[in-house]
């Protein structure tokens, strides 16, 4: 995963993520969503973003948080990916930050964390930060269901 030294903070639970702002596109208060079926079960629905349909990765359900309901102040983040377009629901968004000193090196700061979808840790003024790692983000399977049910509303 690249990044220019720019992140940006969000909170899931009572924990403090960042990923790089050159994936991001667009940032919005969560809307409704329209439910995907067949799709991974981190995939909390879809959203219409000016007639492109995005899938909407609920990142509790991804990092085995406990599930809450949906709440207007909850956010999307739409991020590019190389293969898709997705959008992450966090619960709040923080500042945009310069990475500090990150990373020693990919193969030492994974090593570091141990965690999946986590490309490594950076500490920032009194804060721990888990950098998302985007590039992880649907395993080889996860994408193919997800495509697979995409492609079902095309019929």
């Amino acid at each position: 995963m690249k990044s220019n030294g720019q992140i940006l903070l969000f909170q899931c639970d009572k924990y403090n993520f960042a990923i790089p702002v050159e994936y991001i596109y667009r940032i919005t208060l969560i809307p409704a969503l329209t439910q995907l079926p067949q799709a991974p079960p981190m995939i909390a629905g879809l959203v219409n973003l000016s007639g492109e349909f995005v899938p909407v990765m609920n990142m509790r359900e991804r990092f085995g948080f406990p599930l809450k309901k949906m709440k207007l102040e909850d956010y999307l983040i739409f991020v590019r990916l190389p293969d898709r377009n997705i959008a992450l629901w966090v619960d709040s968004i923080g500042e945009i930050e310069s990475l500090p000193k990150y990373p020693e090196s990919e193969a030492e700061n994974r090593a570091k964390t141990q965690l999946p979808f986590i490309h490594g840790l950076v500490e920032l003024e009194d804060k721990i930060l888990f950098i998302y790692d985007l590039d992880l983000c649907l395993s080889q399977d996860e994408s193919a269901i997800l495509d697979a049910a995409m492609e079902k509303l095309q019929e």
